[in-house]
């Protein structure tokens, strides 16, 4: 922001306009960014929901297509079963004998070998004898493969567990004999020890079985002898080659890479593949097989279908896999539920990221209305950059012009003028400037009249002043030489000074009314020098002037009145030395003189008063404009005022004193009383002269300052050029 305020307004306003566009820019941007994050989270979600629901579903569909292959296979292993049974009656049915012989017998799944002591089973009238493996079954068996389809097994009752040896087949080994000797334990853990429970109970069951090493889908039924349950009769064909069982699982769509499978759950195809993508990993062990992170997910798969997915409960795992042709492990989901009558694993899995394409599209598309944003936000820059600096010059070039104008203003140039025709407020603020340059060239050609008019006025006040203290001297003097003629007559008459002391007494009355009098004028004079102080503007010193001239009117008015007095009081003398005959002619010479100097003193006053009307004529303008001024010149008026009634005090002292030295003129009848009146009166003259003389001084000082104060006044107009 310092920064900021040191540019002009026009950087100021592009600056401004800039930033708000960008600052909406970048608000904009950021918005774009956390909504772009914000629905690329969402969106992976929903693919994950998507994959899990893909799976759940190819699941579904793959159990739904092996219920169904099921129940074809059992309906047609069912018909197998029945033309099995009844080619086996036809044979004369399956009994066992009386003799018991011994038997070499391989368990199926660990290939260990026992003994086993078993009565002889018979086909009709045919004994099954136990190296049978290279001869051909009974007829019956190929009778019902040929009329079938299906491999065809029979197997014989072992003990009281249930464990049955298979003691004819139809089904071919790699080596071209039959495998026969062979028993399944009744507890085996796979759909073959299922079967068994279900035959000791004389049902019928349909199932998986293993035969010479190959797994087959078949139905199984109970051989029965009186009842018992002898032996058991099979109907089955190999899983590879029921189509039924395997194209659920190639047709059934997953996502884009996703597949169906099938793992063994039970025995030695536990976690085996049985069917996988596109039969690539058919027969291969899965069990062991770990996940990127190592978890056991195939193991873990049979383990929670068998305990948990009995019923057909379809479980979920999520987890990721690494196939041998990927580059990088991909998340995985996988649906997958237990199908008790193949003993298998059934489910699908379905990669997440088979939906980023999408997802990579919503990418690309945010990204480029990033980009479209970002170019758009550009190319609003500049045009409002283009906006604010054509609109920022045309605003702050009137603005600059005002500023060269103040500028010159202050320098004393009031001649530059600003005309913009505009009617904004820029306009009218030049049209406002322009009226203070006329109102202020206006006042400086007043105040450069006023300035000449006082100080010519100011320079005739101070000659004035000056001719009338040279006169004051001419009288001091004169009133000097009248002194010594006084002592003279007052020696002469020593007798007669205990009665003029009523008369010196009165005088000293008078010098206190003086001295009030001088008081109130010095009074005076610190309220004009107050009022001086206040006044520091050329209307003050105007004012100040004004009062000044009042006041040394009222000076001068007060000299006029003491110079009357003076001239009363010589007239007075005069009679008093008229009276007096020979002894008063001197003094009657003198109260002449202090006629004739009376007569000048007033003479002196009238040309003042002349002089300083001249002055009021020149200062009236200047004072009218200054109200204040005139408020504390009248306030000095009231002070002189003061002091005038404290003259007339001294008047009517004065007049006491005359009439108190008539009184002892009077009672005296001698010459005593006229002396002490004239030294009374010179003594008067004399305060009356020091007095004019100190007034004079005044005025002399007064008219040095307004000098002073004209010439400063007319040096500081005299900055400004109108």
């Amino acid at each position: 922001m310092k920064r900021l305020r040191c540019h002009s307004i026009g950087t100021r306003i592009a600056t401004i306009c800039v930033s708000s566009v960008a600052v909406t820019a970048i608000v904009l941007l950021a918005i774009v960014l956390v909504q772009r994050r914000v629905m690329t989270g969402t969106v992976s979600e929903l693919f994950a929901k998507q994959a899990r629901a893909d799976a759940e579903n190819a699941a579904r569909d793959v159990r739904l297509h092996c219920e169904t292959a099921h129940a074809m296979l059992v309906e047609h292993m069912s018909s197998g079963l029945n033309v099995a049974e009844e080619m086996l009656k036809k044979a004369g049915g399956v009994s066992l004998g009386q003799t018991t012989i011994v038997r070499r017998t391989v368990h199926q799944m660990t290939r260990e070998e026992k003994p086993a002591a078993l009565p002889k089973l018979y086909v009709g009238e045919v004994w099954l004898e136990p190296d049978a493996t290279a001869k051909p079954p009974p007829p019956f068996l190929d009778q019902v493969e040929a009329l079938t389809g299906f491999s065809v097994g029979l197997y014989q009752r072992m003990n009281e567990r249930g464990d049955m040896l298979r003691v004819a087949s139809t089904f071919h080994q790699a080596d071209g004999t039959r495998p026969v000797g062979i028993y399944v334990p009744s507890d085996d853990p796979s759909a073959q020890g299922r079967a068994i429970a279900a035959v000791l109970e004389g049902k019928r069951y349909f199932g998986r079985a293993r035969m010479g090493g190959a797994w087959h889908l078949g139905g199984y039924a109970p051989i029965l002898q009186e009842g018992a349950v002898i032996g058991m009769l099979f109907v089955g064909a190999q899983e590879k080659l029921l189509a039924q069982t395997r194209q659920p699982f190639l047709k059934i769509p997953v996502g884009k890479t996703g597949y169906a499978f099938a793992l063994g759950g039970s025995g030695d195809l536990k976690g085996r593949y049985v069917v996988s993508q596109e039969g690539k990993r058919d027969d291969e062990s899965m069990l062991d097989s770990v996940d990127a992170d190592g978890v056991p997910v195939v193991r873990q798969m049979v383990e929670t279908a068998l305990s948990q997915a009995r019923n057909g409960q379809l479980l979920t795992l999520r987890y990721r896999w690494k196939n041998p042709e990927d580059p990088a492990p991909r998340w995985k989901v996988s649906a997958y539920t237990y199908f008790e009558p193949w003993d298998w694993i059934i489910g699908a899995g379905a990669y997440e990221d088979d939906h980023r394409e999408a997802l990579q599209i919503a990418d690309d598309t945010l990204g480029r209305t990033v980009l479209w944003s970002l170019l758009a936000t550009l190319l609003l820059a500049v045009g409002v950059s283009w906006i604010a600096v054509i609109a920022s010059r045309s605003l702050a070039r009137p603005l600059s012009d005002l500023v060269h104008a103040a500028e010159a203003l202050s320098a004393g140039d009031l001649k530059h003028e600003v005309i913009l025709p505009s009617d904004d407020e820029i306009g009218k603020l030049s049209q406002s400037f322009g009226a203070v340059s006329g109102s202020l060239r206006s006042l400086l050609g007043d105040l450069r009249e006023a300035s000449a008019a006082i100080g010519r006025e100011a320079g005739n006040l101070l000659a004035a002043a000056n001719c009338q203290s040279g006169r004051a001297c001419e009288q001091s003097a004169a009133l000097g030489i009248t002194g010594d003629t006084v002592s003279e007559l007052a020696q002469a008459s020593h007798h007669t000074a205990e009665h003029a002391e009523s008369v010196i007494a009165t005088a000293q009355r008078a010098e206190e009314y003086s001295q009030q009098g001088t008081q109130v004028l010095e009074e005076t004079v610190s309220r004009m020098s107050v009022l001086g102080e206040q006044v520091d503007t050329i209307g003050g010193s105007i004012t100040e002037l004004a009062e000044r001239t009042l006041l040394v009117r009222e000076l001068l008015s007060a000299i006029q009145d003491v110079a009357e007095q003076a001239n009363l009081l010589a007239l007075n003398a005069s009679i008093e030395a008229a009276r007096a005959g020979e002894q008063g002619r001197g003094f009657a010479v003198v109260a002449k003189e202090v006629r004739r100097l009376a007569e000048k003193s007033r003479g002196a006053a009238l040309r003042a008063h002349s002089i300083l009307r001249e002055v009021d004529k020149g200062t009236w303008t200047a004072v009218e404009a200054t109200e204040e001024g005139g408020r504390h010149a009248r306030a000095a008026m009231d002070q002189a005022r003061g002091a005038a009634s404290a003259i007339h005090g001294l008047v009517g002292a004065i007049r006491t004193s005359t009439g108190t030295a008539r009184q002892i003129a009077e009672a005296a009848r001698k010459q005593t009383a006229g002396v002490e009146q004239i030294v009374a009166a010179i003594r008067e003259l004399d305060t009356l002269q020091a007095d004019a003389l100190s007034g004079t001084k005044q005025i002399q000082a007064v008219a040095s300052s307004l000098l002073s104060l004209s010439e400063h006044f007319s040096r500081l107009v005299a900055r400004y050029k109108n």
